[in-house]
């Protein structure tokens, strides 16, 4: 019982920071993709 609680907590130890990381990638890439729709606006409107 306690090497299968021992289990499920590295599993979780070892599952949190990829979650966290791959938040931060997704949070980092809809900025750029807004800041590439804002300036490609901008661009657009400024030509016609």
């Amino acid at each position: 019982m306690e090497s299968a609680l021992g289990d499920g907590v590295s599993m979780i130890a070892e599952f949190v920071p990829k979650l966290v990381l791959f938040l931060v990638i997704l949070i980092i890439g809809i900025i750029v993709a807004k800041v590439i729709s804002k300036a490609l606006n901008a661009l657009l409107e400024k030509v016609g």
